[in-house]
C-alpha cells in the first residue's frame, strides 16, 4: 500500500538532500527538527522501511549512534507520462487537501471531470456504464 509522505517525513528528506553523500548523524538530525529521538526514530524506521533513506552503526565521541544518507530511491527522478501534464490536479490550488470522501472530492471536481470527457472523446475511450 502506498500512501504520501508526512510533512516531517518530506523534512527529513529535504534535510538529507542537504547533508549530501556525507549524510548526517541522527542526533543532528533530531536538534534540527526539534523532536525527541523517540519520535524521530518511528519516523526514520518508516523511512528507511519504505526505501527512502539507509542507516549505517558508526561511533562518534565514543558513542554508537547512526549515519542517516538518502538512498538511491529517494533521488530517483520520475518521468511524467506527458498526458498526465495537462492533467488538471497538477495545477489544482486544493491538490494537497483533495481526497476521495474529503473536501475537495476528486469525485465531485468539475475541471476534473471536463478533463476526462474530453480525453474519452479524444482517444475513444470506452464507456464505463
Amino acid at each position: 500500500m502506498s500512501r504520501r509522505l508526512s510533512d516531517l517525513e518530506k523534512r527529513i528528506i529535504e534535510i538529507l538532500e542537504t547533508a549530501g553523500d556525507e549524510g548526517l548523524l541522527q542526533r543532528e538530525l533530531w536538534n534540527i527538527l526539534g523532536i525527541d529521538s523517540r519520535s524521530g526514530m518511528r519516523v526514520v524506521a518508516r523511512l528507511e522501511r519504505r526505501g527512502f533513506l539507509t542507516r549505517k552503526r558508526v561511533y562518534h565521541k565514543g558513542k554508537a549512534t547512526y549515519l542517516l544518507r538518502l538512498s538511491k530511491k529517494a533521488g530517483e527522478e520520475i518521468e511524467i507520462p506527458q498526458i498526465l501534464t495537462v492533467l488538471p490536479c497538477f495545477s489544482c490550488p486544493y491538490i494537497d487537501r483533495c481526497d476521495e470522501g474529503g473536501s475537495p472530492d476528486p469525485r465531485n471536481c468539475i475541471e476534473l471531470d471536463k478533463w476526462l470527457r474530453n480525453m474519452k472523446i479524444q482517444h475513444g475511450g470506452v464507456n464505463s456504464e
